[in-house]
């Protein structure tokens, strides 16, 4: 679907015309420059690419006599002169009989333009998800190689040494710590 456009730039004395297209993931606008006072100036044909993710929202609205499609951005640095912005807002007119196509456009841009912010809210989410589990990876290792590095002897060893109580024996009398705080216990 290709949309006719024009806008008023150099304060209304040129008129940048030309066509909008939709593309996979951006739009394309190709344009000329015409003088308006004398009507002898005529740029090149200019081409600009807005991505999707570049483009907040679309509108179609009225005002006055004129109709406009609108596109509200959240980068500026790919507009180029002599296209103007009011803010963040690209605004073109468009004729009366295009109303109807620029709506379809619009329905169409915003579906695609929620499908790439899903996308990139599953990428965000599948990297975030990623460097969780590298984190937990890691902490998990961390926390093996402190429990070895305490561990003395192998695994049947250390089992071996809690049931006979050896781990926490008194060298002195000979007896486990637990016997000894039991004493203690009682005797108080």
């Amino acid at each position: 679907m290709v949309l006719p456009i024009k806008q008023d730039v150099y304060s209304g004395f040129a008129k940048a015309s030309g066509l909008l297209r939709p593309q996979e993931d951006s739009i394309i606008i190709e344009y000329q420059v015409k003088d308006e006072v004398l009507g002898t100036f005529n740029s090149d044909i200019k081409h600009l690419e807005i991505p999707l993710r570049y483009i907040d929202s679309v509108g179609v609205e009225r005002k006055w006599f004129t109709w406009y499609i609108q596109f509200d951005l959240n980068q500026l640095s790919m507009i180029q002169k002599p296209l103007m912005l009011d803010e963040n807002r690209l605004s073109f007119a468009l004729k009366r009989n295009d109303v109807e196509k620029a709506r379809s456009l619009k329905s169409n841009l915003m579906i695609r333009i929620s499908e790439q912010n899903l996308r990139d809210l599953d990428d965000e989410s599948v990297a975030d998800d990623e460097v969780g589990s590298q984190h937990q990876g890691d902490e998990k290792t961390d926390s093996q190689k402190s429990s070895s590095r305490t561990r003395s002897g192998s695994p049947e060893e250390i089992e071996v040494k809690q049931r006979s109580g050896d781990q926490h024996s008194d060298p002195d009398s000979g007896t486990g710590g637990l016997k000894n705080m039991l004493r203690k216990n009682e005797t108080e």
